[in-house]
């Protein structure tokens, strides 16, 4: 019989413990202490943060997080394995910009666009999701300062920002900047600093300076034109001279004219839906340039213009001059109708047309009544395949001079 040292504690025991249904000599076989510690105690420090963030950010994208650490993007990332935290990154430097952007577009876009989903065919409505999910990114950057955030909340943020241009284009954030009549305290800006600040008005000034102009220089050309006597070839006098070169130039100024004046019709579409690119001026400026030269060009080209029906409208060069620039498409088209009716024609085909009707033809009194009826018709097939008024008129000469020699 074991008897009980001076000193020795009892041991402390609770219920439910197989410890405390062993005889007390079987007390030095118990379990050290160590081993009932919770596993959770033995993590490093360090997984606990990163847990936090890895549940904060499952749900705003699109996804949940679970108790073991699993979360989901709404951009369909995936899920991490088990027991895995989402991976951190430090906040990029463009992606507050981008932010800033998207909740400018997102305000613009919920006060023009519809609120519910539209019937088909309508216009494009924001997805509560796409709405969540920028408002929720939003709210995580500012938590965050500049402390790490998981990066499929990133890549959620990123698709949602997608979708959101996709609904509000041809409109941007770049765009909406370049057309506020509000300054960055929200104060309305006066017309002077309008003019001077906010992209769309700064290039419609130009268009107005340009406008004006180009209109000051046709109008002192139409007043010469008006006082003075009519160009005389050969004479080298400085007024004479001063009026040839008006008279030539005039196209030119008309084009411009109609090249500006199709600019700021377009301008002030731009601006009143708040489409405006700023990136696209110098594609604007080179439009001018293109109305000035095509303005010229068009009267070394036409000197008519034929309607559907056939019928010729004559126009002067200024008149022809302004639709050039007006319509680049109506330069363009001329072009491409004349180098489709002569270009082709000029090869090896026709130059052997050209030697063999090199030959003096057969007078046609020496010709017999078969070949005239065989002429005939052939330049009958021709008529009909004529694609010009030339051609058919060319044609129908011929027919009618056969026509008098078979009746003769």
């Amino acid at each position: 019989m074991a008897t009980k040292k001076n000193g020795d504690k009892p041991a402390e025991t609770t219920a439910g413990d197989p410890v405390a249904t062993a005889p007390a000599s079987a007390a030095p076989l118990a379990a050290p202490a160590t081993v009932a510690t919770p596993m959770a105690a033995m993590k490093p420090a360090g997984e606990a943060p990163a847990a936090a963030a890895a549940s904060a950010g499952g749900g705003d994208g699109g996804g949940q997080g679970d108790a073991g650490g699993r979360s989901a993007g709404s951009g369909g990332s995936g899920s991490t394995p088990a027991g895995d935290a989402p991976p951190l990154c430090g906040i990029p430097e463009d992606l507050r910009s981008r932010l800033a952007d998207a909740e400018q577009l997102l305000s613009y876009v919920l006060l023009t666009k519809p609120a519910v989903e539209p019937a088909a065919g309508g216009a494009a409505a924001v997805s509560d999701a796409t709405i969540e999910t920028i408002r929720r990114f939003a709210a995580l950057v500012e938590q965050a300062k500049d402390g790490p955030i998981p990066v499929n909340r990133i890549i959620g943020f990123d698709r949602a920002y997608r979708d959101l241009a996709s609904v509000a284009a041809p409109v941007t954030a770049r765009s909406l900047r370049a057309t506020r009549l509000e300054d960055d305290s929200g104060a309305r800006r006066s017309v002077l600093r309008l003019w001077l600040e906010v992209p769309a008005f700064t290039q419609s000034l130009r268009l107005w300076g340009w406008t004006l102009a180009l209109s000051a220089l046709a109008i002192y050309s139409n007043m010469i034109f008006a006082t003075h006597e009519p160009v005389i070839k050969g004479n080298l006098d400085p007024e004479n001279y001063l009026l040839a070169f008006l008279q030539n130039i005039t196209p030119f100024l008309y084009g411009g004219i109609g090249a500006c004046l199709y600019l700021l019709r377009s301008l002030h579409t731009y601006i009143s839906d708040r489409s405006f690119d700023e990136l696209r001026v110098p594609e604007y400026n080179n439009r001018i340039l293109l109305g000035v030269v095509g303005g010229g060009a068009i009267v070394m080209l036409v000197d008519q213009v034929t309607t559907e029906d056939g019928t010729a409208i004559q126009l002067s060069a200024a008149a022809l001059g302004f639709l050039a620039g007006y319509s680049s498409d109506f330069l363009f088209n001329t072009v491409e109708r004349i180098t489709a009716a002569i270009l082709p024609k000029v090869g090896i085909d026709s130059v052997r047309r050209r030697d063999a009707a090199a030959a003096p033809p057969a007078p046609m009194g020496t010709m017999t009544l078969a070949d005239l009826r065989d002429w005939s018709k052939e330049l009958t097939e021709k008529l009909q395949s004529a694609k010009t008024d030339d051609e058919k008129q060319t044609y129908r000469a011929l027919l009618n001079a056969i026509a008098r020699r078979l009746a003769g």
